[in-house]
This record gives structure tokens, C-alpha cells and sequence, in this order.
């Protein structure tokens, strides 16, 4: 199986999120929560929640080896020589600077395979942080991690 394949059947297993609610939001309460997302989008919160994403993954990254694809990006864009890539070797800086150009901007998406866990950690903008096939010894990194950066970590129930 390619790592692409890996990527792929990973988005298809039991997941998690790194989210600034504690909580699934009830269908009741979604005019609201729409209304306060984007807010949110388009205050400080999600520079700072990009920071905070790019801080856990870094940290992360100590603990675990891993592969970091990212999605086709637009063409003439900042971001498309590394579209389309494996950026397993590039420096952290550049790492970090597409990272944050992910969640903020919501273009492409870092697809960060933890290769040990089996796991998989999909940035696809905004406040949309998923983690695929979460095993426990992989959350007993992760929770303190996403703590440390005042924001929650769940398991979604499907």
C-alpha cells in the first residue's frame, strides 16, 4: 500500500478533533454556532488557533515519525511548489509557514501521517483539525498538547 493509499483508508477510520468547542454543537444551537464561527473566521481567534495547530504538530512531530503531504494548491499561488508534495524534509519554518497558510487561509490541506501510530492528522482549514485512528498511547501525547494551547480534543461518534 502507498502512503497516498494509507492516507486515503485512514479517512475512512474512527477520528477525532482538535476544536475550540468542548463539545458537538446540538442541531438546535447550529444557527448560533454558524453565526460565531464566522465571527470567529474573521477575528484573531483563528491566527492564534493557526499558531496553536502548528505548535502541537511541531511538538508532535518529536514524538512520532511521520509523512506530510499537501493537497493541490491553487495555481500561481504561494503555496503550489509544495503542492501535490511530500515535505517530510523540509525545514520547519517552511513547515510551520504552510501550516498556518492552511488553517488561515483555507487553501489546500496538510495531510500528516504519524507513521508508527498508523495515524493520521488532516489540516483542512479554518478551525477543521482532524485526527484519523486515534490509539490511545498517540492521545496520551495529544491531549496534554492540545490542553497546553487552550483548546479541546474529542472523539466523534458516528
Amino acid at each position: 500500500m502507498t502512503l497516498l493509499e494509507q492516507i486515503e483508508a485512514l479517512q475512512n477510520k474512527p477520528y477525532g478533533v482538535i476544536d475550540i468547542f468542548p463539545e458537538t454543537i446540538s442541531a438546535e444551537n447550529q444557527p448560533i454556532y454558524q453565526a460565531v464561527e464566522q465571527y470567529f473566521l474573521r477575528t484573531s481567534l483563528l491566527p492564534r488557533f493557526a499558531e496553536s495547530i502548528v505548535t502541537i504538530i511541531l511538538r508532535l512531530l518529536c514524538y512520532e515519525r511521520a509523512e506530510i503531504f499537501i493537497t493541490e494548491a491553487p495555481e500561481n499561488h504561494w503555496l503550489t511548489p509544495y503542492s501535490n508534495k511530500w515535505l517530510s524534509g523540509e525545514p520547519i519554518e517552511i513547515l510551520a509557514a504552510v501550516f498556518k497558510h492552511i488553517v488561515t487561509k483555507d487553501v489546500s490541506s496538510a495531510q500528516i501521517l504519524l507513521i508508527d501510530a498508523n495515524c493520521l492528522i488532516s489540516l483542512d482549514g479554518g478551525f477543521t483539525v482532524s485526527v484519523y485512528q486515534p490509539n490511545e498511547q498517540l492521545e496520551q501525547y495529544l491531549l496534554p498538547l492540545v490542553q497546553a494551547e487552550g483548546l479541546f480534543y474529542r472523539r466523534i461518534v458516528s
